[in-house]
């Protein structure tokens, strides 16, 4: 017989509601941090982070099919 144990954890339990309240609030900005933009049919390109060196984060664009530049505001 085969067994598999998994196992979780719940290490951010109750920090949603404290992250969603800092962002309501005008506490912590967060645009800043989108370093590349892409659209639905660069997924690939955006998971993989193929020539964004120094990016921080990668956003897809589900109602947008290419981003010419992937650079921030270049699809915005």
């Amino acid at each position: 017989m085969r067994e598999l144990n998994v196992t979780g954890t719940f290490r951010y339990t109750g920090t949603w509601p404290i992250a969603r309240t800092l962002l309501e609030s005008g506490a912590v900005e967060l645009d800043s941090l989108v370093t590349h933009v892409y659209g639905i049919e660069q997924v690939e390109q955006a998971l993989t982070g193929e020539g964004t060196d120094g990016s921080l984060k990668r956003i897809v664009l589900p109602g947008v099919r290419v981003v010419e530049e992937p650079s921030v505001g270049s699809a915005r």
